[in-house]
């Protein structure tokens, strides 16, 4: 499998231009900052893209070529045969509402996101609800462990633009919008990348956040902070119930890929983040600040982001971890009913018009 450059045999405009991103002294991690811009000053290769997708394609190449492109190139990425590997999923009601990417969080099943019958899920309630899915898979998060052990913040927003190629293209068909639904891991990423210049801008009508990697603990990131020091092979337990698990635990290279995300997202201020935003928190969250997260809502002008705060102490899943509200078992019934209550009035509500998208 090969990405060609586009049919003119001229590189995209886009190509190999770096926008400008405002610092300023009060900027937090601005070291890590400085490396995470640093990355996109990485050259961008005139010629096609030669190696496979699943070999990891470098994103400072694979962000000049269009949606289009991409879309024709990877259509066999996804798998039906494999429970975890990226799926598209198409409604069975008769007038297609929007099409959907729903993202997983660190360490956490694709295949837990939900499925077409799995009643209680993400996926089933768009399905049922008239919304094709592409259900995200990020590198790490199938196969063995091996693969979690070399992540990257480059291979996600690769693995991340890939995958909404498929939305993108599958929404222009139906004419119909792009949504996005983003636990964790997966609303960091996809913030990220709406956030980065690509051939094909990255854009989404609206977005449903669950416990967003936006805002993380000072306590839980001096502690992910020491994972430089752990060796490669190493594997950091995980919090979540077992059943929900991709793997035993996340490498050092994982959260460190997490890491310059959320400092990537700071630097560029969430620029183009600021679309209609339903955001579900438990204020017990063991990894996200919820007071962190609103002054951060505050500081970069996310009028448009609205959160609510939820609880799953009703919770059937063991050992009950607030971090993890994506579905009936680990939110409880009760929470689960208001999320999709509150989800269901977001998507059906007219869309703001939003501001133009430009770099």
């Amino acid at each position: 499998m090969t990405f060609s450059k586009n049919p003119s045999g001229k590189l995209p405009a886009s190509a190999g231009r770096i926008r400008s991103v405002e610092t300023t002294g009060k900027r937090r991690y601005k070291d890590v900052c400085a490396v995470s811009r640093a990355l996109f000053l990485l050259s961008v290769s005139p010629v096609c893209i030669a190696e496979p997708l699943s070999a990891g394609e470098s994103f400072e190449t694979l962000r000049s070529v269009s949606c289009e492109d991409i879309a024709r190139q990877t259509a066999d990425a996804f798998d039906e045969a494999d429970s975890d590997a990226p799926r598209f999923f198409q409604t069975a009601a008769g007038t297609v509402k929007g099409v959907v990417v729903v993202a997983h969080g660190l360490n956490i099943k694709p295949s837990k996101m939900g499925a077409p019958g799995a009643e209680g899920t993400l996926v089933a309630l768009l399905l049922d609800s008239g919304y094709h899915v592409v259900r995200v898979t990020l590198a790490g998060h199938s196969g063995s462990l091996e693969r979690m052990k070399t992540v990257s913040a480059s291979r996600w927003l690769s693995d991340a633009y890939v995958q909404y190629s498929k939305a993108y293209c599958e929404a222009r068909k139906a004419a119909v919008p792009v949504y996005l639904v983003g636990f964790s891991l997966g609303a960091l990423v996809f913030e990220a990348l709406m956030n980065t210049e690509t051939e094909t801008p990255v854009q989404f009508e609206k977005a449903v956040l669950f416990s967003p990697a936006l805002a993380l603990k000072n306590t839980a990131r001096a502690a992910f902070a020491l994972t430089p020091l752990l060796k490669p092979a190493a594997v950091i337990p995980s919090k979540s119930p077992a059943p929900y698990r991709a793997q035993k635990g996340a490498s050092p290279a994982a959260y460190q890929a997490l890491f310059a995300l959320e400092d990537q997202l700071c630097a560029a201020r969430f620029a183009h983040s600021n679309i209609e935003t339903l955001l579900f928190i438990d204020p017990d969250d063991e990894l996200i600040s919820m007071s962190a997260l609103r002054k951060r809502i505050a500081e970069y002008g996310l009028s448009r982001w609205n959160t609510v705060a939820v609880t799953n102490s009703g919770a059937r899943s063991a050992p009950r971890y607030h971090h993890l509200i994506i579905d009936a078992d680990c939110a409880g019934e009760d929470t689960w009913r208001q999320i999709t209550a509150r989800m269901a009035d977001f998507f059906s509500s007219p869309a703001e018009d939003a501001a133009p998208r430009g770099f």
